[in-house]
């Protein structure tokens, strides 16, 4: 259900670029106009969910690394489609020691299909589970129901919004400041718990607030 959900979003977002080309009266020559590059963004994700009274959760870091392509419907509009490796982790501690805890590392293969409006981003991430790993203050405090598989966790759904602001541009292509925002609408793990032994919460979503480059290389100079 949740990957027909994820497909329905997508083709709705084609559907709505389709009808943006239609009125604008947009040519085959806009793929001309193409621009591909790497990118890279870095900053911090957390656990924006319930957590069990008596837990606390804490910031970790999360980054994003691959590349975007760029098709302008406009001189102002366009439609920014991302792939990525996308890292992200969590902290869970008692909330009377910091001392006992455990970090949790979730890295997915991301496509990110959003819109270039002007400089603002808005679109969806979809997240393709490929690793977990996790980190504790010593085995000997849990010794089980801390250990997670690339199995175990969710298909991702987010929300994404940002900018891909141009901060210099030649012939070749431009320099962009990205910023982004992600809220997922899925649950990190299934039918597993992360900390406390609670499978209902301490589970996300996990959030994150990142900014980064992308160098939009022109592919047709003219």
């Amino acid at each position: 259900m949740k990957t027909r959900s994820a497909i329905t979003i997508i083709l709705l977002m084609f559907g709505v670029a389709s009808i943006s080309r239609a009125q604008s009266g947009m040519s085959t020559e806009n793929w001309q106009d193409i621009r591909v590059g790497p990118m890279f963004t870095a900053g911090e994700s957390i656990n924006a969910g319930d957590v069990t009274t008596g837990t606390k959760t804490g910031t970790q870091f999360a980054f994003t690394a691959g590349a975007f392509g760029l098709y302008p419907f406009t001189s102002n509009i366009g439609f920014l489609l991302g792939l990525a490796y996308d890292s992200r982790g969590v902290n869970f501690h008692p909330e009377n020691d910091v001392n006992t805890y455990v970090d949790y590392t979730f890295s997915y293969f991301s496509i990110q299909p959003m819109f270039d409006l002007g400089g603002f981003t808005i679109g969806v991430g979809l997240g393709v589970p490929i690793g977990a790993s996790v980190s504790v203050a010593s085995t000997s405090l849990y010794p089980n129901g801390v250990t997670q598989s690339t199995s175990s966790m969710n298909f991702m759904v987010e929300g994404r919004i940002g900018g891909a602001i141009p901060i210099f541009s030649n012939d070749h292509g431009d320099l962009r400041l990205l910023l982004s925002a992600a809220y997922p609408f899925t649950k990190i793990v299934q039918n597993q718990y992360l900390f406390g032994g609670d499978a209902t919460h301490n589970n996300g979503p996990l959030a994150t607030g990142q900014i980064g480059l992308t160098y939009l290389f022109d592919l047709t100079p003219h």
